[in-house]
């Protein structure tokens, strides 16, 4: 019950599935148009990382010039906490509003 149709269709596929493609042109310059689209799509948004890793510099000088601007200050009063509770500090900033003054 071989049907001539079945048999030129099952020789047709064969001979096609022997057929070695050429992909040449796919292939050149994938690399290129990959790159391409990432960057296409990267460009509208920009991580927080990245933003962090560009404020990094800013926010070293600002935390260099407070400690250099505590550094210069001096100490006015203390402001020690563990002496203001055991050295009993009673003109101390931290016992300032519960006395009242």
């Amino acid at each position: 019950m071989h049907e001539p149709e079945n048999d030129r269709l099952r020789l047709f596929v064969e001979w096609a599935r022997s057929l070695r493609r050429d992909t040449r042109t796919v292939e050149r310059g994938f690399e290129n148009r990959v790159m391409a689209r990432l960057k296409a799509e990267r460009e509208g948004q920009l991580s927080w990382l990245i933003w962090l890793h560009r404020l990094v510099p800013v926010l070293a000088v600002l935390v260099i010039t407070l400690a250099a601007w505590d550094v210069l200050q001096g100490p006015g009063y203390t402001q020690d906490l563990y002496g203001a509770i055991t050295g009993s500090y009673e003109e101390s900033w931290i016992f300032t509003p519960f006395n009242g003054d």
